[in-house]
């Protein structure tokens, strides 16, 4: 269920960026879009080296460690 919610609002905040690009920039093609979310998720503040803080933790530590909850 929580993992649900999160995926949820994580979707939401995507469609609210790419709706902020699109008031910014109402001439921009859909595939300008994209690009401009592509580039947003590589590089946007504070997720740099990905979302988790300390060592790295890739999605498949993540998933084994959500099968363990």
């Amino acid at each position: 269920m929580r993992m649900r919610v999160v995926f949820e609002l994580s979707e939401l905040a995507y469609q609210m960026k790419r709706q902020q690009f699109r008031r910014k920039h109402p001439e921009a093609s859909e595939a300008q879009l994209d690009q401009w979310m592509v580039e947003w998720n590589r590089t946007r503040p504070g997720a740099e080296y990905g979302d988790a803080s300390g060592p790295d933790f890739r999605v498949s530590h993540r998933l084994d460690y959500l099968k363990k909850q």
